[in-house]
Formats: structure tokens, C-alpha cells, sequence
């Protein structure tokens, strides 16, 4: 189970590269009304909910009395990377409505930083996770 127990990192690790990109958000504002606002507020509700994933899952695997300690751990590990990947990946729709073009094309730190965490989401196995998923 400590495989599958480590895969869950990965989220968290894709969680933090989206923390560095979202960090700038508020300097590349481009709009000061409510459009601002509501992508804004649909990253603050992505993270959140990464971060309670995280959080979740996390407690699960730190559970004393975990049954069938390794399907558990693989389940655990391919919802969290599932679920976190959707959420991140709506977080950058969001984001890129915001932020523009420009500040992507202009920003070399904050084009690096964007460039590694669409990378990063795309190391997953996508359907290949889903499919193990089902049949555990």
C-alpha cells in the first residue's frame, strides 16, 4: 500500500504549482467587476476543495484500523489524482479567463510556472487510472 499511499503526493504536488500560479492572479487582474469575481471565486472553491481532498484523503490513509490496507490505498491514490486533476484543471480555465494572454506571453516566471503545472496534470493515465478505479 505504500506505492499507492505515495501517489497521492502527486496531487498535493500538483496542488502547490497551481498554489504558485494562482498566487499571481491579483497583479494580473485585468478586469475590477463582478467577471473578476466570479473567477476568483470558482479557483477559491477548486482549492478549497483540493485541499479538503488532500486533507481527506491524508486521514484515511493515517487511519489506524485501515481495512484491507493495499485496495484501499489504490483506490484512495486514484480518486484523489482524478478528482484533484479536474478541479486544477477548471482552476486554469478560471484563471486564464482573468489573467489573458498577455500575461502568460509576457511573464517568462509565470509562463514556466503555468507551462509545468499543464504538464504535470497531463502525467496522469487519465482513463487508465478511471478503468483500475472501476475495478477495484
Amino acid at each position: 500500500p505504500g506505492f499507492w499511499f505515495g501517489a497521492v503526493g502527486v496531487g498535493a504536488v500538483w496542488a502547490g504549482i497551481a498554489d504558485l500560479l494562482l498566487a499571481s492572479l491579483p497583479r494580473l487582474r485585468r478586469h475590477g467587476d463582478d467577471i473578476s469575481r466570479v473567477a476568483t471565486g470558482s479557483i477559491e472553491a477548486a482549492m478549497w476543495a483540493v485541499s479538503a481532498l488532500l486533507d481527506q484523503a491524508a486521514a484515511q490513509i493515517d487511519a489506524p484500523a485501515l481495512t484491507d490496507p493495499a485496495h484501499r490505498a489504490k483506490s484512495i491514490a486514484l480518486s484523489c489524482r482524478h478528482i484533484v486533476r479536474t478541479l486544477l484543471e477548471s482552476a486554469i480555465l478560471a484563471f486564464d479567463q482573468e489573467a489573458g494572454p498577455a500575461a502568460v506571453a509576457f511573464d517568462p516566471d509565470l509562463a514556466r510556472t503555468r507551462t509545468e503545472l499543464q504538464m504535470s496534470l497531463g502525467q496522469t493515465h487519465g482513463a487508465r487510472d478511471l478503468i483500475l478505479l472501476g475495478q477495484t
